[in-house]
């Protein structure tokens, strides 16, 4: 988890290493995110209410904003996007291989678990 680190920036500028340019890149990634795989119940991500992340002169009237959207913000992904196999097809009773099923069991639970341990050290930075 590269950014709950100090080492993920550099400084607490505006300039591309900052700590500012790093975070607001984050926080455009999530959105980006939300946008592309969006909620496929009757739950809705309006992305037009999320604040950006700011810069070094952000006002305080928009710090505020911007921690009262994040802090309440949930996703909708379930992180079936980072599945590397579709289960159903390498399933060792169809293929005849337990190899591939095992192989692409191993391959899913790592990525899904890994997001899954993203989103978790999200909800904790904010304290969720």
């Amino acid at each position: 988890m590269p950014f709950f680190s100090s080492s993920a920036f550099s400084g607490y500028g505006d300039d591309d290493k900052g700590f500012y340019a790093v975070y607001r890149r984050v926080f455009e990634r999530i959105v980006e995110l939300e946008e592309q795989f969006p909620p496929t119940d009757e739950d809705s991500y309006d992305n037009a209410d999320a604040p950006p992340f700011g810069s070094a002169k952000t006002e305080e009237e928009h710090v505020k904003h911007f921690y009262a959207y994040w802090s309440n913000f949930v996703t909708h992904n379930s992180f079936a996007f980072l599945e590397k196999w579709r289960l159903s097809e390498v399933c060792g009773c169809c293929s005849g291989n337990n190899r591939d099923t095992l192989a692409g069991t191993q391959q899913t639970v790592q990525a899904t678990d890994g997001a899954g341990q993203q989103k978790a050290a999200i909800g904790r930075a904010q304290g969720v």
